[in-house]
Protein backbone atom coordinates (compact mmCIF):
# COMPACT_ATOMS: atom_id res chain seq x y z
CA UNK A 1 0.00 0.00 0.00
CA UNK A 2 2.97 2.04 0.39
CA UNK A 3 3.66 2.77 -3.28
CA UNK A 4 0.26 3.61 -4.46
CA UNK A 5 -0.32 6.86 -5.53
CA UNK A 6 -2.57 8.93 -2.95
CA UNK A 7 -5.79 8.82 -5.39
CA UNK A 8 -5.75 5.05 -4.94
CA UNK A 9 -5.09 5.00 -1.45
CA UNK A 10 -8.36 6.76 -0.50
CA UNK A 11 -10.13 4.42 -3.02
CA UNK A 12 -8.88 1.67 -1.47
CA UNK A 13 -9.94 3.01 1.99
CA UNK A 14 -13.18 3.61 0.77
CA UNK A 15 -13.68 0.23 -0.66
CA UNK A 16 -12.50 -1.35 2.70
CA UNK A 17 -14.93 0.87 4.47
CA UNK A 18 -18.19 -0.05 2.73
CA UNK A 19 -17.18 -3.96 2.68
CA UNK A 20 -16.50 -3.15 6.80
CA UNK A 21 -19.59 -1.54 6.66
CA UNK A 22 -22.09 -4.16 4.50
CA UNK A 23 -20.20 -6.98 5.95
CA UNK A 24 -21.51 -5.36 9.56
CA UNK A 25 -25.06 -4.91 8.52
CA UNK A 26 -25.43 -8.19 7.38
CA UNK A 27 -24.12 -9.32 10.73
CA UNK A 28 -26.43 -7.40 12.43
CA UNK A 29 -29.71 -8.14 9.94
CA UNK A 30 -28.79 -11.63 10.52
CA UNK A 31 -28.85 -11.21 14.66
CA UNK A 32 -32.00 -9.51 14.49
CA UNK A 33 -33.83 -12.13 12.67
CA UNK A 34 -32.32 -15.18 15.35
CA UNK A 35 -33.19 -12.78 18.12
CA UNK A 36 -36.41 -11.60 17.21
CA UNK A 37 -37.48 -14.93 16.23
CA UNK A 38 -39.16 -13.94 12.38
CA UNK A 39 -40.67 -10.37 14.34
CA UNK A 40 -40.13 -7.20 12.13
CA UNK A 41 -39.80 -3.56 14.09
CA UNK A 42 -43.21 -3.18 13.68
CA UNK A 43 -44.07 -6.21 16.12
CA UNK A 44 -45.58 -8.25 13.21
CA UNK A 45 -44.58 -11.70 12.82
CA UNK A 46 -42.73 -12.87 9.06
CA UNK A 47 -44.50 -16.05 8.59
CA UNK A 48 -45.18 -17.77 5.87
CA UNK A 49 -48.12 -19.12 4.84
CA UNK A 50 -49.35 -23.02 4.54
CA UNK A 51 -51.20 -23.81 1.81
CA UNK A 52 -53.17 -26.78 2.70
CA UNK A 53 -53.86 -27.69 -0.46
CA UNK A 54 -50.19 -27.32 -2.19
CA UNK A 55 -50.66 -29.89 -5.35
CA UNK A 56 -54.00 -28.63 -6.24
CA UNK A 57 -55.29 -31.35 -5.69
CA UNK A 58 -59.17 -29.93 -4.57
CA UNK A 59 -59.10 -28.08 -7.87
CA UNK A 60 -58.78 -31.46 -9.94
CA UNK A 61 -61.85 -32.95 -8.01
CA UNK A 62 -64.09 -30.32 -9.88
CA UNK A 63 -67.08 -31.87 -10.78
CA UNK A 64 -67.50 -30.71 -14.45
CA UNK A 65 -64.25 -28.44 -15.47
CA UNK A 66 -65.79 -27.01 -18.89
CA UNK A 67 -68.75 -25.64 -16.43
CA UNK A 68 -66.07 -23.96 -14.06
CA UNK A 69 -64.15 -22.74 -17.12
CA UNK A 70 -67.37 -21.13 -18.46
CA UNK A 71 -68.09 -19.24 -15.22
CA UNK A 72 -64.53 -17.67 -15.72
CA UNK A 73 -64.71 -16.85 -19.52
CA UNK A 74 -68.28 -14.92 -18.88
CA UNK A 75 -66.70 -12.25 -17.07
CA UNK A 76 -64.12 -11.86 -19.31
Amino acid sequence: MSKLLPSQKKKLRQRLRKAEARAKKEAEEKNEESSAGGISKSGKRHAKPVDPDSRGEKLLQVGDPLLEATKYLKLL
